[in-house]
């Protein structure tokens, strides 16, 4: 009977880090997309909450960084044959994602249908988090994926309902960003986590 793998404190902090910058950075573009369609019509409210927020963000991520860069003078930690197994998936996995937002962008665009680009684009991104959670065994991609799914699938169909796209869009975006900033504290809480262990 295998034994369950257990990453090291070393390797769980390693990965809380990486993952809090790519929350910080998704966060950050799907909020810019957001106030750009917005243009001040939320009267920049989303601009300020999300930018404080990504403030905060940076502030833990350079707090955890500091500290992995401490525990790995003190201890050398070899990525085992899991991690790598884990590494190679994740880039299948996200190289399969850009490759179907670039075919999704490419038939929008040739059958006219180019304002349905940003919640087809956030589908397949909520879509990504479901082979993540099964390589990764984390719930919690399960409830990201799930909760961008269905606020991709509401923009299209408002948007296919004739609500004026943009705002759609933007909502959708807004969405997305709360979806990759609820990420971005989880991996701070998993990083402390593994400081104090």
């Amino acid at each position: 009977m295998d034994t369950p793998y257990l990453p090291s404190n070393q390797q769980l902090l390693k990965n809380a880090v990486g993952g809090l910058f790519m929350m910080i950075l998704f966060t950050a573009i799907w909020a810019t997309i957001a106030e750009s369609i917005f243009a001040g019509g939320d009267y920049w409210v989303g601009a300020v909450f999300f930018t404080l927020l990504i403030a905060a963000f940076l502030l833990q991520y350079l707090k955890l960084n500091t500290a992995l860069k401490a525990m790995a003078e003190g201890d050398s930690d070899a990525e085992t044959g899991k991690e790598k197994a884990r590494s190679k998936w994740f880039n299948l996995i996200f190289a399969a994602e850009g490759i179907a937002i670039f075919v999704a962008n490419t038939v929008l665009l040739n059958t006219g249908h180019q304002n349905l680009f940003v919640p087809t684009f956030a589908l397949i991104v909520g879509l990504h988090f479901f082979p993540l959670g099964l390589v990764f065994k984390r719930k919690f991609d399960y409830v990201v994926g799930l909760w961008t799914s269905l606020i991709a699938v509401w923009g299209l169909l408002t948007i296919i309902g004739h609500y004026p796209p943009a705002h759609a869009s933007a909502w959708v975006c807004i969405g997305c960003s709360l979806a990759t900033s609820a990420y971005a504290v989880k991996m701070i809480g998993d990083g402390k986590r593994a400081m104090k262990n």
